[in-house]
């Protein structure tokens, strides 16, 4: 985890979100969504970004999904982001842990209320990967319910709901674009107040395409 606010040691670690999550990453590169992150996570460190919460990611989400026609299973809660998020601190501590843990009532506090723009898109387009493979994030709300009182859905569910997804992200869905997949990439970028606009020191920061660094999502 990069803690200075050097642009291009953050630059570096947020080409890694891309690269790895949920979002294609021709659309990131196609949308400067790597330099627009870096640019608003140096702000934060700067003290010139807002602060991000939960409830901002649960809005990117489903107005992501909602602008893709994606199903009903596709949308989230605060529950479901609160549950990926203590997932991926065990994976990332030193991005997602509170790195001052105050004690409240007898209790340290694991996640601090704020989100960095790294955190938040970085937590936002692992929804996005969830949702594509993980049967655990592909039921709605009631479905869920079920889930807990053990009554098993079929394999073919997921797999079908895998399939599904994977088209609406990658564009080849039959009533899907690659245009439709980057307006509801802005949508997403814009409900976490990530800005379209670049200064000339973040133009410069060039995307590394893919097969230059490696291949892109969790193995």
């Amino acid at each position: 985890m990069v803690h200075s606010s050097d642009p291009e040691a953050i630059h570096e670690l947020s080409q890694e979100v891309f690269l790895h999550e949920g979002m294609p990453a021709n659309v990131a590169y196609a949308s400067n969504y790597v330099q627009r992150l870096a640019q608003a996570e140096t702000d934060y460190r700067n003290g010139s970004h807002t602060p991000l919460h939960v409830a901002d990611i649960v809005r990117a989400n489903n107005d992501f999904a909602r602008i893709l026609g994606a199903p009903q299973w596709a949308l989230t809660d605060q529950l479901e982001v609160s549950r990926l998020r203590m997932e991926l601190l065990a994976r990332y501590p030193q991005l997602f842990a509170n790195p001052r843990p105050v004690k409240v009532q007898g209790h340290f506090q694991i996640f601090a209320e704020n989100l960095s723009p790294m955190e938040a898109v970085f937590l936002a387009t692992s929804l996005l990967y969830q949702k594509e493979f993980n049967p655990k994030y592909q039921l709605t709300l009631a479905e869920r319910g079920n889930s807990t009182n053990n009554q098993p859905f079929p394999p073919s569910l997921f797999q079908a709901r895998t399939q599904d997804f994977t088209q609406l992200l990658h564009g080849s869905a039959p009533s899907q674009s690659l245009s439709s997949l980057a307006r509801a990439g802005e949508i997403l970028l814009a409900d976490l107040n990530i800005s379209p606009s670049l200064r000339p020191e973040f133009e410069s920061l060039q995307f590394v395409a893919p097969t230059a660094i490696g291949k892109g999502g969790r193995e």
